[in-house]
């Protein structure tokens, strides 16, 4: 071998190790936003079923004979269980959704978004 390609290898393969290493941190970093959108996603989902039922068995009376929404203190103190709500998940997941990152997610109050224990989480 030349004295050329003896210096020119250890260069390459150091290059070599600094691209995959390069690589490497971002496609974690990718993963670890992908987890984060689905956390996010999983929040709205909650939500939804949340307002929903909130709608159907909260914010409904008879007046008049007819049913009406009302929108009262009642209504956004309102607090549903994790087992009020499954059925009106969007993602027709039984049981709730679970954080991707390891959080525990607090239903809450009608009036609140629920919540993520994981830090940085939640609903903007």
């Amino acid at each position: 071998m030349s004295k050329n390609r003896l210096i020119l290898l250890p260069i390459a393969a150091v290059l070599i190790l600094m691209v995959g290493v390069a690589s490497g941190e971002w496609f974690l970093h990718v993963h670890l936003q992908a987890l984060d959108k689905e956390c996010v996603e999983n929040l709205r989902c909650i939500d939804a079923a949340k307002m929903q039922w909130a709608l159907e068995n909260v914010a409904t009376s008879k007046v008049d004979g007819r049913w009406v929404t009302v929108f009262d203190a009642a209504y956004s103190n309102a607090v549903p269980t994790e087992k009020d709500i499954v059925n009106y998940n969007s993602r027709n997941q039984n049981p709730m959704p679970r954080c991707p990152r390891g959080g525990t997610y607090v239903v809450g109050r009608v009036a609140d978004p629920p919540t993520c224990s994981f830090p940085g989480r939640g609903l903007p």
